[in-house]
């Protein structure tokens, strides 16, 4: 934060611990929100640490761990948490080698999965293992006023990987299938949009 004199300091240390599984995957993608930060804590499928999401709201000058999403059960086999996006009370979470992104919502002070975002043909994306995706699609989404981009680089809409961004309606009783696909004018195979 800026101080009276107009410099930037450090106003917390938003730190994993054991607790929140590998401390060194803590904060590997970050959103904030007025007062609340987001950290996504995603983890080696091999290992016996999980994967969550620590959701931190500040209070005055100390920033306090407020909720968490753990994985659902559809994220399994998946690296979860690897990207991460708030939009206030819904946050979108990534999930490696998944059928999509993760959806929660805030009602009071709980966070709940209660959707998941589907892409375009996600099964055609590339070869699965375990009928999971194995193309790592969804490291980059984004959240605000109400819509939800998630880059699909992997997807072949104008040649192999050339990529696309779908967009979502990620409110309460949004849609879980993309209400719009963007795609570069200029795309050709391996430009990897999204």
């Amino acid at each position: 934060r800026k101080n009276a004199s107009g410099q930037w300091v450090q106003e917390a240390i938003l730190q994993g611990a054991p607790a929140f599984g590998d401390a060194r995957s803590h904060g590997h993608d970050v959103d904030v929100i007025g007062n609340l930060a987001i950290v996504g804590s995603p983890f080696n499928p091999n290992s016996a640490l999980a994967p969550d999401v620590h959701l931190f709201q500040r209070s005055s000058t100390t920033w306090p761990l407020a909720a968490r999403i753990p994985p659902p059960a559809e994220a399994s086999h998946s690296v979860y948490a690897k990207a991460v996006a708030t939009d206030g009370d819904t946050t979108l979470v990534s999930a490696s080698f998944s059928p999509g992104v993760f959806r929660a919502h805030r009602v009071g002070g709980n966070w709940t999965v209660d959707g998941l975002l589907r892409p375009v043909n996600w099964m055609d994306l590339g070869s699965n293992v375990n009928g999971f995706q194995t193309d790592p699609q969804w490291n980059r989404i984004a959240a605000s006023g109400g819509l939800g981009a998630v880059g699909a680089w992997g997807d072949d809409p104008r040649g192999q990987d050339s990529g696309a961004v779908d967009i979502y309606d990620i409110g309460s009783g949004g849609s879980e299938r993309p209400i719009a696909r963007l795609l570069a004018s200029d795309a050709t195979p391996a430009s990897k949009l999204g």
